[in-house]
């Protein structure tokens, strides 16, 4: 993935946009997200790639932690399973596929 580093700040702002609206916890905003897998699939995207040199080391490690930090906050306080079931489709696909 080749992106500028204003990119890449663009990026960890709108994933703490995200997280924001997922904290709290708000049930409603995260079967919102949760049920579109395109949004997931950017997620577990951001988490493996190898950003291109020209962004900082910071930046990329900020990044990566903010997926993970919206990851989280879509698990957080549910009392159903509605969301893990959604991340397991997307993620356990990704997984089956890696170690064929």
């Amino acid at each position: 993935m080749r992106m500028e580093e204003l990119e890449v700040e663009l990026l960890v702002s709108n994933m703490n946009v995200v997280a924001e609206l997922l904290q709290g916890p708000c049930s409603d905003n995260q079967a919102f997200i949760a049920k579109d897998a395109s949004y997931l699939h950017s997620l577990d995207k951001v988490l493996q790639v190898t950003f291109d040199k020209r962004v900082s080391w910071l930046l990329r490690i900020q990044a990566k932690s903010k997926a993970l930090v919206v990851l989280a906050s879509l698990l957080e306080a549910r009392h159903d399973k509605f969301v893990h079931e959604k991340l397991i489709d997307v993620f356990d696909k990704q997984v089956r596929t890696d170690s064929v």
